[in-house]
């Protein structure tokens, strides 16, 4: 799991998000404990890739994190980096409320949710095209997709789809169609979503109805709109797409 990039490509956002950016956390000399820092220097470490000891590092930031977590709960950039490391297997750490009793992965869920309903409130559109771009988005969004996938949580995977660009339309209208019966979609669901073409595809049922080439083309053409459109689009509807968050938050 770690790349010759070395130890740090393996947490994601620490990795990627630079102290300067918008997202990244506010960390000043203050916010570190000297136990802390004692034990951080005390942890094993190896400078080469295949010996390094992947779990001392990860209790390490969750440590800092967790830390930062209680003295900053408004900082929404660690969600993200908890987020980050719960995606990485090797730790024992006790998970911070209100996140706690959920394994794993569900914590990692949870965390991210927390994130977007809270970067999303307050909605810039290019801090946070900027960061889904960021190379830590790109490795963690299998496993929360696949997280979300066994919670049955469908909604949030098709929404998670759309994020996404380019959209994988297949799979977002195969999620779309299991997040509710096709009577519901648009009376229950629409609302959250951004993209109708999405919702008018699982409508047709196109994977059982002739013609669905085309319907996909269609909706193909309609979502490659210059990145003025997009963010046009994105500035419309990001107060839905918050309410999304903050709705599957209490799901």
């Amino acid at each position: 799991m770690v790349s010759s990039n070395g130890p740090y490509d393996a947490f994601g956002c620490i990795a990627y998000l630079p102290a300067t950016h918008t997202l990244a956390p506010k960390i000043s000399n203050e916010d570190l404990h000297p136990k802390l820092i004692e034990n951080m220097k005390s942890q094993p470490y190896e400078e080469v890739p295949p010996k390094f000891n992947l779990k001392s590092v990860r209790d390490i930031a969750l440590s800092l994190c967790l830390e930062l977590y209680e003295r900053h709960p408004g900082d929404e950039s660690l969600y993200l980096c908890l987020f980050d490391i719960y995606t990485i297997k090797g730790s024992d750490l006790k998970i911070p409320s209100p996140f706690a009793g959920k394994k794993d992965n569900e914590a990692a869920v949870s965390m991210f949710l927390c994130y977007m309903a809270k970067v999303t409130n307050n909605f810039e559109y290019g801090a946070i095209d900027a960061a889904l771009k960021k190379g830590w988005y790109r490795k963690r969004i299998t496993v929360l997709i696949e997280t979300l996938k066994r919670l049955n949580n469908f909604v949030a995977v098709a929404v998670l789809y759309q994020i996404e660009l380019p959209i994988n339309y297949q799979e977002a209208f195969s999620a779309i169609r299991s997040a509710a019966p096709m009577k519901q979609i648009t009376k229950e669901t629409s609302p959250f979503f951004w993209e109708s073409s999405i919702v008018e595809y699982a409508q047709y049922q196109c994977f059982h109805t002739p013609g669905c080439k085309d319907i996909v083309l269609k909706a193909e053409k309609r979502i490659e709109t210059p990145q003025g459109g997009r963010q046009k689009m994105l500035e419309k509807t990001m107060p839905n797409v918050s309410k999304f968050f903050k709705w599957l938050i209490l799901q």
